[in-house]
């Protein structure tokens, strides 16, 4: 005999599963508790306990009672008792331990427990202990009882639509996908039923509250119409009594006492209300009163009222004032104000008219309107003081409590309810002692407010009424939903559990007919004839799966590695590139200024000897070679401190043209006769800022890689030089160029050509093909800093065996910015006393010698001391002071500094072989007339002394030498 098919069993869910679970879910159901759906008057749909009852379902009751605990003290903290949360907590255990038997019947067994157990304890509850009529605790419980099924529907719908993961720790439904005919049943006619019901309960709710509150309002406000129009009546009528009291006076001022006396009395008389009438002249002094006498048998004719508030009022405003409410004396314990109207005059101020009005009448008027519409009504003045109200419980003269704004409900600008607990507490208790309250200014006296308030209670009695029976009507459709939903379950589910119990042993034995036709089905029972068939190939395909996931791990790892290495190798190329750098600059920096003033002695001593012997010497023309080499020597220092960036550009507008032309001369001669030059050069001059120097070097050190290039065998070396027009970003080149205008040098050799991987390093500094004593690997990387330097790219194309090719971009200059310039050859001469100071005596030495053969006394000097202690006794024979930069003791600029300060205007010019410190921009700052750097030869020196001379002689004449 075959019985019932049983859920596969499910591993233990681990604690701390079941804690990351609890809290997640209690949090989720927390939030949602603060955020309820209010029908009216406190009667809130709160779904926040669907948490628990989840939790109750996956993990067990006790698990779900905490989290109800947690969940429900946010009503408990709203609402100010217990009572919600214990019975949240009741319907959580019973569901929890029912349903986790029969799944299928969690909607059957809540329905059971409010009808039972939640509904009956509810109503004694709230009745009894809390004190609530019994018309609005059965409406409380109804509701709660509805609100617990619909929370009930909602946890359900969680779990069945929760992802796996969230499945697999359920201990209530199956651990997988399928539901439970019954329960699919029940939620289905359920969700039907409930979900329309409390949609229209909380639509009709919002507008059956807005209806309320509008009703409310309108008589509230048609109360306070009334009254405001009944005092402005009354007290214009009051005010106009004064008026004429004053009106009348105008003519009395200055009759006798007895006229004065008569009139007021008269206006006194016909107006009951006036505690006192007087007349008060300019002064403030009363000259007829009523009565004539006070409580005391004194005469009230005299008084001085100057010093009140509201004389002083009216003698400046010149109309009708109204004092300030104050208590009656003399017998009279009601409010009083005065009304003070001023005598019409043609001039100055003549006095007033004075009415002191009792306003113990106001009372009257507002419990006549009272009457008539119901709500109380309260009336204050400017200072919040009452004067007038219908409630017994409020003192007249006192200050009525100020109603905080954290107990408001703005219904208009006008209306509000009040909450004597405050908005945050949402209870039916606070709605029970709310009231609707409506404040308007009184009409005829600014400051004076009228306010009207009535019990919410009021209107609650024929809404609760119309919300219990809807909510009655509910619970009843509920009801016979579920009958229905169990009738089809005994329907549907009896053939079709039949079928699973003929399938269940078919995993074990084996025998499966071929030609069945499995179902598939969302329905649990059906779909379990297709899992059982399916279940190897479900744990095939973990494996599969399991070891793609390892596969994938494996491939990103390996594409992780690959990539820390590459970037690794990048990091230390950067690195050693970095630290070659630094070695030629500091190699650079090291020889620079050494060499130079090597050089210095090496060129003076040439020229000199060259200037003793005769044009046409054999000597002669070898002290030329001597210089060129010198010169050559010079470059050399040059382009190494140029490539480790210690030296100054020198750009200016230059002819590209012209400077290709040269570089070709320069190198032709050292090329073999294998190696043929090509050259296809515009005609007209190209225009570009540059260093002409720098830019020569750039042309002799890439046609010099493209003659090695092409060794043993030869080639053809061509040099071409076109204009571009470049429309975007060539990326391409190092560094890449913009748009713009460029000429492009292309230089174009038929080698052997290069490698991928030798192009990518070839302007790495020492970086080089050539063999031993061939090449330093400075040669591209000069190059790349030049066109660097001048805001250009370079491009390389070379295929192996093909050939290679070099275009450099140098950025063109718009318009004719070319000055030709045809340097002097003469050596200009003068016959002034010069100092010259150097602490190397070889260059002073020459220093001197070479500017006495143009001409100049020199004296000489090799320590700064002994020049600055010559200069203080000769200091107005010394046309000019020639001075190197870096010596010890005292530098050039020093000195020069501290021989200005004997001799302001004198000229002076700064050496130097390199320094860091010294630069012709800092030198022209600190005023210095100019900066020659080593090496110079004769025509350097002199042209810069006879320059500085020159430009002085027009503002500083210097005496010559003897």
């Amino acid at each position: 005999m075959k019985t019932a098919p049983e859920f596969p069993s499910r591993p233990p869910i681990r604690f701390g599963h079941r804690l990351v679970c609890f809290f997640l879910f209690s949090a989720v159901g927390l939030a949602i508790q603060w955020l309820p759906v209010e029908l009216f008057l406190g009667v809130e749909i709160i779904l926040g306990g669907f948490a628990p009852l989840v939790l109750g379902l996956i993990l067990g009751p006790a698990w779900g009672g905490a989290a109800a605990v947690l969940v429900y003290s946010a009503t408990w903290y709203r609402w100010g008792h217990l009572y919600a949360m214990l019975l949240a907590v009741g319907e959580v255990l019973w569901v929890g331990y029912f349903a986790r038997r029969q799944p299928e019947r969690a909607l059957r067994s809540d329905v059971v427990y409010w009808l039972v157990l939640g509904i009956p304890a509810g109503y004694l509850c709230y009745s009894t202990t809390l004190g609530i009529q019994p018309l609005t605790s059965l409406l409380a419980i109804l509701k709660q009882a509805t609100n617990g099924a619909l929370n009930m529907f909602v946890a359900l719908l969680c779990l069945v639509l929760l992802p796996q993961k969230f499945v697999r720790f359920d201990s209530a439904l199956p651990n997988r996908r399928q539901v439970p005919l019954g329960l699919l049943l029940d939620m289905t006619l359920v969700g039907f039923c409930l979900v329309p019901a409390v949609v229209l309960l909380v639509l009709g709710g919002k507008a059956d509250v807005s209806f309320l509150n509008q009703n409310a309002t309108d008589e509230l406000k048609v109360a306070v119409q009334g009254a405001n129009r009944r005092i402005g009546e009354w007290f214009l009528y009051r005010k106009s009594a004064v008026e004429t009291l004053a009106l009348l006076s105008s003519d009395d001022l200055n009759s006798t006492h007895d006229l004065r006396q008569q009139h007021v009395a008269a206006v006194a008389r016909s107006n009951r209300e006036f505690h006192n009438m007087s007349i008060v002249n300019a002064d403030g002094v009363t000259v007829a009163f009523e009565p004539p006498v006070n409580e005391f048998g004194q005469s009230t004719i005299g008084l001085d009222f100057s010093d009140r508030e509201y004389y002083k009022r009216v003698k400046t405003e010149r109309k009708t004032v109204v004092s300030d409410v104050f208590p009656g004396r003399g017998g009279v314990f009601e409010p009083i104000v005065t009304i003070s109207a001023p005598i019409p005059s043609n001039g100055g101020f003549m006095g007033f008219a004075l009415g002191a009005v009792n306003l113990g009448a106001i009372s009257r008027i507002l419990l006549g309107v009272s009457r008539d519409y119901g709500p109380d009504i309260l009336l204050v003045d400017s200072k919040n003081l009452v004067i007038a109200t219908t409630n017994k419980h409020v003192d007249v003269m006192g200050t009525p409590d100020p109603v905080p704004e954290t107990h408001r409900l703005p219904l208009t600008d006008n209306a509000f309810i009040y909450l004597p607990r405050g908005t945050q507490d949402r209870s039916i208790e606070n709605w029970m002692d709310a009231d609707f309250v409506f404040t308007d200014e009184l009409h005829e006296i600014a400051g004076w407010k009228l306010t009207a308030q009535i019990p919410v209670a009021r209107y609650e009695g024929p809404l609760v009424r119309g919300y219990m029976f809807r909510f009655v009507i509910v619970l009843v459709a509920l009801m016979l939903a579920l009958s229905v939903a169990a009738l089809l379950q005994r329907i549907l589910a009896r053939p079709l559990t039949r079928l699973a119990f003929t399938t269940q042993d078919f995993p074990e034995s084996g025998r499966i007919p071929k030609e069945a036709d499995w179902p598939r089905s969302s329905i649990e029972e059906i779909e379990r004839l297709t899992t059982n068939f399916t279940a190897m190939t479900h744990v095939l395909s973990e494996y599969v799966s399991t070891l793609k996931i390892r596969t994938d791990e494996l491939a990103l790892a390996n594409e992780d590695l690959r990539t820390q290495m590459h970037e690794r190798r990048r990091l230390e190329r950067h690195v050693h590139q970095a630290q070659k750098m630094q070695a030629i600059g500091t190699l650079a920096g090291g020889i620079a200024h050494d060499f130079n003033n090597m050089l210095v002695a090496i060129m003076g001593y040439a020229n000199l000897v060259q200037l003793d012997l005769p044009e046409g010497h054999p000597g002669h023309m070898k002290l030329a070679e001597l210089l060129k080499a010198s010169q050559r020597a010079r470059d050399l220092v040059k382009q190494i401190l140029m490539f480790s960036r210690r030296n100054e550009q020198e750009q200016r507008p230059v002819d590209l043209t012209r400077i290709i032309l040269d570089a070709l001369a320069l190198i032709r001669p050292s090329l073999p006769s294998t190696v043929a030059i090509v050259d296809e050069l515009p005609k007209e001059p190209c225009a570009i800022i540059g260093d002409p120097t720098q830019l020569n070097q750039l042309i002799v050190n890439l046609c010099a890689n493209a003659e090695h290039a092409m060794r043993p065998r030869g080639g053809t070396l061509s040099v071409k030089m076109s204009r571009v027009s470049l429309k975007e970003r060539l990326s391409g080149a190092q560094p890449p160029v913009g748009p713009g205008d460029y000429y492009v040098i292309r230089i174009v050799d038929t080698g052997h050509g290069m490698s991928k991987d030798t192009q990518d390093r070839i302007f790495e500094p020492f970086f080089t093909t050539k063999g031993v004593g061939e090449g330093t690997g400075l040669g591209l990387s000069l190059v790349h800093g030049v066109v660097s330097s001048h805001s250009g790219g370079i491009v390389v194309k070379s295929v192996v065996g093909d050939g290679t090719t070099f275009d450099v971009y140098l950025p063109a200059v718009h318009g004719d910015v070319l000055t030709p310039v045809t340097p002097s050859q003469e050596v200009p001469r003068g016959g002034e006393r010069l100092y010259f100071v150097d602490d190397e005596p070889s260059i002073a030495d020459v220093g001197a010698e070479m500017l006495r053969t143009v001409g100049y006394d020199v004296v000489s000097f090799t320590d700064a001391e002994a020049a600055l202690t010559a200069f203080r006794e000769e200091a107005h024979l010394v046309a000019v002071v020639v001075t190197d930069q870096t010596m010890p003791k005292m530098t050039g600029d020093m000195l020069i500094s501290k021989m200005r300060e004997i001799r302001p205007d004198l000229p002076a010019i700064v050496c130097s072989g390199y320094s860091h410190v010294m630069t012709p921009e800092k030198a022209r700052a600190l005023g210095i007339d100019d900066f020659i750097f080593k090496p110079f030869d004769l025509k350097i020196l002199a042209r810069a002394v006879r320059a500085v001379l020159d430009r002085r002689a027009s503002a500083v004449q210097v005496p010559k030498s003897f």
